[in-house]
């Protein structure tokens, strides 16, 4: 099975389901910022409508994962995301967010990296 077709599988599961979901990692960073080769597919439990926001749940996600595991590529996707997504991205709700979950700080070196 394609990873295409994995997805696609993954997200019509869930749907049948009613489990709101958030498609999240390299993947999710494919479409909103710079290709990137992966072999997984990341999926997390959306919880708040709110979280969902255009890319600023896929921002806040991978700054999470960036907290937990310390790996540069969630920065690298970050940065990605905000130069080819940049006027897409409401900059304001993710800083709201980071400042909530305690990732202020990382989210203020990254826009430091992408200036608006």
């Amino acid at each position: 099975m394609e990873q295409d077709e994995l997805l696609r599988f993954a997200v019509e599961a869930l749907n049948s389901l009613g489990l709101r979901f958030l498609v999240t990692g390299s993947i999710a960073t494919v479409i909103y910022g710079e290709p990137r080769f992966t072999n997984d597919i990341d999926l997390a439990h959306a919880g708040s409508r709110s979280l969902l926001r255009r890319t600023g749940g896929l921002i806040i996600k991978k700054m999470e994962y960036y907290r937990e595991g310390g790996s540069e590529k969630h920065l690298r996707d970050i940065t990605g995301i905000l130069r080819v997504s940049g006027e897409q991205v409401d900059r304001t709700y993710i800083a709201d967010w980071a400042a909530r979950l305690d990732l202020d700080e990382i989210w203020s070196a990254l826009a430091r990296r992408v200036p608006p």
